[in-house]
């Protein structure tokens, strides 16, 4: 109905809203990459690895660096208020607000980046570390044991597994020597 599509349309040309749209749009560019090497059919879980860590890197370098790259967001969050024919305004400041975020800030730009950027910021970088944490990069080690793949490896890639499962495995030297065979074998 046409209340529904005015409806649709005030929520669209809200500044929260064009501001949560091209910060997701920039942080979903990023990871973008790794979400298309990890659905790939012949998957190497060490790119993975190393796809993660790189980014985590990324994420925390734009999170020090937080003014800058919340500018260029900025930039495009006005081009597209342009557009749309608005203005970037940030919402009044009330002495007791408990519904909303009531940062205190000079400019809006700075009311959006301390209320939208840098919270979805820290919550990507969270999840992101809570998905990939350091018992599934250990896991992930386990890739060394196919055959396609450990010709690339030694046994000490595969020494953090053998470290987490050792009351389940033999002693060491069993299973270097277990793994040498099947390295051999596969060579």
């Amino acid at each position: 109905t046409a209340v529904k599509a005015g409806l649709l349309k005030a929520s669209c040309t809200q500044s929260e809203f064009l501001v949560a749209l091209c910060t997701l749009s920039h942080f979903l560019s990023l990871t973008h990459s790794l979400s298309v090497s990890l659905q790939t059919v012949n998957i190497d879980l060490f790119d993975v690895i190393s796809n993660v860590d790189n980014l985590i890197n990324l994420l925390k370098k734009k999170r020090t660096h937080a003014e800058e790259c919340f500018a260029g967001i900025w930039k495009e969050c006005a081009d597209l208020a342009g557009k749309a024919q608005v203005t970037l305004v940030q919402p009044r400041q009330a002495s007791r607000q408990i519904h909303r975020s009531n940062v205190p800030a000079s400019c809006p730009e700075e009311y959006y980046r301390r209320t939208v950027f840098l919270p979805f910021l820290e919550s990507l970088i969270t999840e992101i570390k809570s998905r990939f944490q350091n018992h599934s990069q250990t896991v992930f080690r386990l890739n060394c044991l196919i055959p396609q793949f450990i010709i690339k490896y030694t046994f000490d890639d595969v020494k953090s597994v053998v470290s987490l499962y050792d009351k389940f495995l033999a002693d060491e030297i069993h299973i270097q020597s277990e793994y040498d065979i099947w390295k051999n074998k596969w060579s």
